[in-house]
């Protein structure tokens, strides 16, 4: 075990750092057993894992620790996710690279985090992809930090090669178009509206990843928001939960100097909390929550680990056995019998190498047989508008791997 002291002199008891966050076995609170990827056995990622924790202690860097931003990180790149969406966004295809979502006001800062993680990437290379590591790092950081473990599965499949990057606008297959990403300054229908749309259905989801905000800090150069949650932000724990119901809050003024967007402190102005942190406090069904959190941490931890287990697969398209099929489907063509490729609204027909409209050249209410595609190399941009009639680029199917699921 690991003792460290934070700068107001709490003691923090972290787990051992030699123990490895992978285990084979059957318990939910441990990653779960690996699927087919680049790269799937135990001993690979343990070795990831290792990477990671030993790039997170960084004297300079917020609170000393670079692990708050990786957990940022990874829940940005799956908060994108409709469940209606064209296109769906999510984990899958690591988008944040990529115009507009790398632009997303709501993602200022977090290059410093993917910057942080790419000397990680070019030591493994192809066997980890983007979209694997940066949620990856996000488990290993909650676990690091005192925090739970938490079920992650690899697999994910990055949208497109380094060497090809996309046409710089919006309507590319996969990059999800900005402002999907919570507003710190609304309300609990806010919040209600953005985990509904993501497939939260529960209230307990909502409360119990906002209680993330135990760890880091606000500054006022990336969202306009400045200060910390609780007085021990690199330690995961039920403190946010403790903080908002037992502080008494207030707007910050600082006597009229104040000039950034709402939001509250203490009555010894050290710590903060958002508008979206109070409206959890305002809400009688949210505040029940957040009672019940303060008052265990472990039921916290559980429920926070089901919840980010989730919230991690969102957008991630698998196969029957669990294994990441990069977020395509294959049908078969009404008009010749062959494999297509359904992007969005549109159709590859891989036969007669044309575009089929889903409205104009199919019937809506056609039967049609799901296959599975795998995208095992792209040598031209298969990229469509999913919402119009536009092609971005011409399109090769040259590297599909077509599997008959």
């Amino acid at each position: 075990m690991v003792i460290e002291t934070s700068s107001h002199d709490h003691i923090v008891a972290f787990p051992d750092e030699n123990q490895p966050l992978l285990q084979n076995n059957n318990n939910n609170n441990v990653i779960s057993s690996f699927l087919p990827s680049a790269s799937n056995d135990s001993v690979f990622f343990s070795a990831v894992e290792q990477d990671i924790r030993a790039i997170l202690k960084r004297p300079g860097f917020d609170n000393g620790n670079i692990g708050p931003i990786l957990v940022r990180l990874a829940w940005h790149c799956a908060g994108t996710f409709d469940v209606n969406g064209c296109p769906a966004g999510g984990s899958d295809g690591a988008t944040m690279r990529f115009f507009p979502e790398v632009v997303d006001p709501a993602n200022n800062g977090l290059e410093v985090a993917r910057n942080l993680l790419e000397p990680i990437k070019q030591k493994h290379g192809d066997k980890i992809s983007y979209a694997d590591l940066w949620t990856f790092s996000g488990v290993v950081v909650i676990h690091a930090l005192g925090g739970p473990r938490v079920a992650w599965k690899p697999g994910r499949i990055d949208l497109f090669p380094p060497t090809s990057p996309p046409p710089n606008n919006s309507h590319c297959q996969k990059v999800p178009q900005n402002g999907r990403l919570p507003d710190a300054s609304r309300d609990a229908a806010h919040l209600r509206g953005v985990f509904r749309r993501m497939g939260f259905s529960d209230d307990r989801a909502i409360v119990a990843l906002a209680g993330a905000h135990c760890l880091g800090m606000c500054h006022m150069d990336h969202t306009g928001y400045d200060g910390v949650w609780t007085h021990t932000p690199n330690v995961f724990n039920n403190h946010f939960f403790v903080n908002l119901l037992d502080k008494t809050w207030h707007k910050r003024d600082w006597d009229g100097d104040w000039t950034g967007p709402v939001q509250y402190d203490d009555e010894d102005e050290q710590i903060m909390m958002l508008p979206t942190d109070m409206a959890l406090l305002w809400d009688d069904a949210f505040r029940s929550i957040v009672e019940e959190y303060k008052d265990d941490q472990d039921l916290f931890f559980r429920d926070f680990s089901d919840a980010f287990a989730r919230l991690l697969e969102l957008g991630v398209a698998r196969s029957n056995d669990g294994g990441a099929n990069g977020g395509q489907e294959v049908l078969i063509c009404d008009q010749c019998g062959d494999e297509e490729t359904r992007i969005g609204n549109r159709f590859w027909c891989l036969e007669k190498n044309e575009i089929k409209n889903f409205g104009k050249d199919r019937g809506r209410n056609n039967t049609l047989t799901t296959r599975t595609v795998l995208l095992l190399k792209i040598t031209v941009l298969t990229l469509f508008d999913p919402c119009d009639a536009q092609l971005c680029t011409d399109i090769d199917t040259t590297g599909f791997f077509r599997s008959r699921k």
